[in-house]
């Protein structure tokens, strides 16, 4: 085949799985050449029937199965210590089935990535609740080093 056919018939599609169990909602999500299609639900509910039916009910919906996936990101907190074991279970157990790559990524790392794509400034700190009166505080001093504390309210 010559390189110009090659070219104008090749055309990647990526799709990847994303699972967010970390925080009060469970969240799913697929991304399909740069389009994202996502669900969600209380975690109050039972989680490991959630991830599982949500993530089903998601790729039926786009008209894909497990076999499509090319990757797997997952969310590593910070958050429910429940919550992570679940969602990061229920992704090696995707991976480990299906032979494609997990990557794991701090809820700070999701939000420092929407504000850059969004062009926003970045803060000096963001909080993420811990438990009744304290948060996990993100300090960002560059955009290569940051520093994560836990902070109650009244130090705030």
């Amino acid at each position: 085949m010559r390189e110009s056919q090659s070219k104008s018939t090749i055309q990647p599609v990526e799709k990847f799985l994303a699972l967010d169990t970390a925080g009060n909602t469970i969240i799913t999500a697929v991304m399909i050449a740069g389009e994202i299609h996502s669900t969600s639900a209380d975690r109050a509910e039972s989680r490991i029937r959630n991830i599982a039916v949500l993530t089903e009910e998601l790729l039926q919906e786009v008209e894909l199965t497990f076999a499509d996936i090319r990757g797997v990101i997952v969310a590593l907190g910070p958050g429910s210590f429940t919550g992570l074991r679940v969602g990061l279970s229920f992704a090696k157990g995707i991976v480990a089935a299906t032979d494609i790559p997990l990557v794991g990524v701090s809820r700070f790392q999701q939000i420092l990535y929407q504000l850059r794509t969004a062009g926003d400034p970045l803060p000096e700190s963001m909080f993420v609740p811990l438990k009744a009166d304290s948060y996990y505080r993100y300090s960002v001093s560059t955009a290569e080093e940051s520093q994560v504390d836990v902070v109650t309210i009244k130090e705030l």
